[in-house]
């Protein structure tokens, strides 16, 4: 009897065990990925999808957010950076809006030409940010400090070009509490960088480690050849005390799309005359930096949307004059449609204001654009196939700003 009671209890004890162990959740079951799809980045984004698309966009935000707010959402957007220890770094910069660039920041004997500020941001969303410089055929040219700075952030990614990829650096750097810098398409960096950079090169060009290294004007800090086909590295400059105009702010939502300025404006008189040399620009007779594409009043250059799209999604285009062709480009989640039209006599998008209509024909890819102002902040549209009909035709798309 005592033996069938003290095996009754064991059974008994054995079937509280197993149910203990099936009810109770084991630190390894946690869902992570269910707290990241909550989670959120202070009053930026919330949810893993929409703060990955926030801070593609607002990368130089996030990272801010992250280094002194560390969270399981950082290190899903940001998986191969360390946050710890950080807040110091970042709260520790002197407040200059306007710093002055007092070191050229390379051999301008190897340059051919600087672009302005400002292109297309509906396929480039960092676009309106940089400024290409494009290097002599064949030369290598040296990369310095143009100010006192400190270095934030090195990454080191895979560029996939026709033939074969290539690793290349980006620096990221800040001159003052409002002013960062970087370079990108960077062969080679020195070894004061080279000690502190990532050792694998990364498929995504936002992907980085992030570092605190201080840098004195005219310091080396590598060198390139510029990219393999267009021989151009970028110059990208953003400056959170100046806002860029738009004719609706609301519909922009990037830091590179709402602080871009000039950088050649911050260098030293004798050095920003020579840069300013060397800028290409649609008429000559414009002393401007930028921007290339530029929203107009009254004109149908510049950015237009459909309904409430903004930078980032939805219907909208862009359309300026370039030295060479008019561009027009309408993009959306999925397409792009695009129309280069270098008629030598072709109008500029400046030129046509309120009640005027023009038509704009690709003639390699044989389509084009009519486009008629109806009022100051709204278009129609017409795209198309084959040539220009001879007038605007009846129904269009209407688009605003």
């Amino acid at each position: 009897m005592e033996i069938k009671t003290w095996l009754l209890m064991l059974i008994l004890i054995g079937i509280l065990l197993v149910g203990g162990c099936v009810e109770s959740e084991s630190p390894e079951s946690y869902d992570a990925t269910a707290e990241s799809k909550n989670a959120k980045l202070g009053d930026f984004c919330s949810g893993e999808k929409e703060c990955i698309d926030f801070c593609l966009a607002n990368r130089g935000r996030c990272e801010g957010y992250c280094k002194g707010n560390e969270n399981g959402l950082c290190k899903t957007i940001f998986p191969q950076e360390s946050f710890v220890n950080q807040k110091t770094a970042i709260n520790d910069c002197i407040s200059n809006p306007k710093p002055i660039f007092t070191s050229s920041f390379t051999d301008i004997t190897k340059i051919r030409s600087l672009s302005q500020i400002g292109s297309n941001a509906l396929f480039n969303p960092g676009a309106q940010a940089r400024s290409y410089i494009t290097i002599r055929g064949g030369e290598v040219v040296p990369i310095y400090a143009p100010i006192n700075s400190t270095v934030t952030m090195i990454a080191y990614s895979n560029k996939f070009y026709p033939d074969f990829v290539r690793p290349e650096y980006r620096l990221d750097m800040k001159a003052s509490c409002e002013v960062t810098y970087s370079f990108d398409h960077i062969v080679s960096i020195v070894e004061k960088l080279q000690k502190q950079a990532p050792k694998t090169p990364a498929n995504k060009s936002s992907e980085g480690i992030y570092v605190s290294i201080p840098i004195q004007a005219g310091e080396l800090l590598g060198y390139t050849s510029g990219t393999v086909q267009a021989k151009t590295w970028d110059f990208v400059f953003i400056n959170s005390a100046h806002n860029t105009f738009h004719i609706n702010q609301d519909r922009w939502i990037s830091d590179y799309s709402k602080h871009n300025d000039c950088p050649y404006d911050y260098f030293t008189d004798d050095l920003k005359d020579e840069y300013y040399s060397l800028i290409e620009r649609p008429d000559n007779s414009k002393n401007t930096c930028g921007p290339f594409l530029r929203d107009v009043p009254g004109t149908i250059s510049g950015y237009w949307f459909k309904d409430n799209s903004n930078e980032n999604q939805g219907k909208r285009f862009g359309i300026s004059n370039g030295k060479h062709f008019v561009e027009f480009i309408l993009a959306d989640e999925r397409n792009f449609f695009s129309i280069r039209d270098g008629n030598p006599n072709r109008i500029s998008p400046e030129s046509v204001t309120i009640g005027e209509n023009v038509c704009y024909f690709d003639s390699d890819n044989k389509k084009y654009v009519y486009l008629k102002l109806i009022s100051e902040k709204e278009i129609m549209i017409v795209t198309g196939t084959g040539s220009c009909p001879s007038q605007f035709p009846g129904e269009g798309e209407l688009y605003i700003r």
